[in-house]
């Protein structure tokens, strides 16, 4: 079993030696990205961010930041747009707003 820290930027430092993965939702939308990369990202842990408002245009920073980036809805049932997937420029336009 994995356990994973999420929303917890203020904790990171002190407590991500404990998590095996980092969830976050919608940091580049408050900047908070970079605070991952030290303390999981450097040690190869990975960083699941989820964006509902974003402009789909941060795929390529979040890939290059090696934060696996997915676009939702609010409407959690609503269909996933992945920045990992080649196709996003055509499969996300109805996902994002």
């Amino acid at each position: 079993m994995h356990v994973g820290m999420k929303n917890a930027i203020e904790l990171l430092g002190d407590l991500s030696d404990y998590y095996d993965f980092g969830i976050n939702e919608s940091c580049h939308v408050w900047n908070e990205c970079g605070a991952y990369k030290i303390p999981f990202l450097d040690k190869d842990k990975p960083v699941f961010n989820v964006e509902y408002d974003a402009d789909y245009g941060i795929c390529d920073e979040a890939n290059e930041e090696r934060l696996d980036t997915i676009f939702k809805e609010y409407d959690l049932n609503a269909a996933m747009c992945s920045c990992a997937d080649s196709s996003r420029d055509v499969d996300c336009s109805d996902v994002t707003r």
